[in-house]
């Protein structure tokens, strides 16, 4: 794997990673929020470096560790969920330090999610929390819901391969 240093960065809210896991884990309680939560870090994990502050990151271990994903059988098993981590989380992420900043969430609970993408550079933030979705953009950072960043990368992915195209078109002229 190319190093993370060098990726764009990206923050994936809480609840995000948790639909992810509940639809790659539990694919019989697939919804439509989860399939699309489980496509946008997909896409991420693709290009981008997933970064965590040591509170978004102790959050998320904490969220995807205790959750139900919509089992009737009780919490997730605990090899179900360190293989989804261990797969789609763990080799991408990069550490950061947080950045405080003077804009407040309107949740204080997510705030930590806003100084994280501060102190990464992140490019997005990728949420279905109307709390952090209404700051829209903090510097070069912008606040998205997961369908948004997957249209955004799926065209992105398109303008490149076109490129591609062209360009062995171009060789073999």
């Amino acid at each position: 794997m190319d190093d993370l240093q060098q990726r764009p960065r990206v923050v994936v809210d809480t609840c995000v990673l948790l639909r992810a896991m509940c639809d790659s884990v539990y694919p019989e309680h697939r919804t439509s929020q989860s399939a699309i939560s489980f496509n946008a870090l997909s896409m991420a994990r693709r290009e981008h470096a997933l970064c965590f502050s040591t509170a978004t990151l102790e959050e998320a271990s904490y969220i995807l560790g205790t959750s139900w994903c919509g089992s009737r059988d009780g919490p997730m098993r605990p090899e179900a969920r360190q293989q989804f981590v261990g797969r789609y989380i763990e080799p991408y992420i990069l550490m950061v330090e947080p950045q405080p900043v003077a804009r407040q969430c309107r949740d204080a609970k997510d705030q930590m999610f806003v100084e994280a993408a501060m102190g990464a550079g992140a490019a997005y933030v990728i949420s279905a929390d109307r709390d952090l979705l209404v700051l829209e953009r903090e510097g070069a950072c912008r606040f998205v819901r997961p369908e948004t960043f997957n249209c955004e990368m799926s065209e992105r992915l398109r303008q490149q391969q076109a490129a591609a195209k062209r360009r062995a078109c171009a060789l073999t002229v």
